[in-house]
């Protein structure tokens, strides 16, 4: 599915009203990146989806976007998870297209990762949670109740 894009302004609400649940440094980096964004005069269309328990293989875009903003918040559980972005359209088959990875390694680790101008997934964004760093195509998914929720924010390329 492409991207149905919105006003940054609507994405912005809807961000910060999922800060509730954030601890205090993940609140700040999320409205240092709105800030960020503003500051630059970027006010493109961007798109909002969150996710919880997540595990392997998930398609948000089969159209090329850019991932400005993640938020994982890792269950409370002793296994580790490490989610993954693909540049892919349609699964997590290939390694080589992972294109960042963050570890939740931690019971109820909390982590982000924001670009005010977007990492480039030419394909489109696949993404998923592993418990191992360098998991792929269901190889070592997170399980119900080991992989993180949270949110990630999306723009046109």
């Amino acid at each position: 599915m492409a991207l149905t894009t919105v006003d940054q302004l609507l994405v912005k609400r809807a961000s910060l009203t999922s800060d509730r649940s954030m601890g205090g440094a993940a609140a700040l980096a999320l409205k240092g990146f709105w800030m960020g964004r503003n500051q630059q005069g970027l006010s493109g269309k961007l798109y909002l989806l969150k996710f919880a328990d997540l595990a392997a293989d998930a398609v948000v875009s089969d159209a090329a976007a850019k991932v400005h903003f993640i938020y994982c918040k890792k269950q409370a559980t002793a296994t580790d998870s490490f989610y993954k972005i693909f540049d892919d359209t349609a699964n997590d088959a290939t390694a080589a297209d992972a294109v960042l990875g963050i570890p939740l390694t931690g019971s109820g680790d909390e982590q982000w990762f924001a670009s005010v101008k977007g990492v480039d997934c030419a394909a489109g964004v696949v993404h998923g949670a592993y418990t191992a760093f360098l998991g792929y195509n269901a190889s070592t998914p997170s399980t119900s109740g080991d992989g993180p929720d949270g949110f990630i924010i999306l723009g046109d390329a």
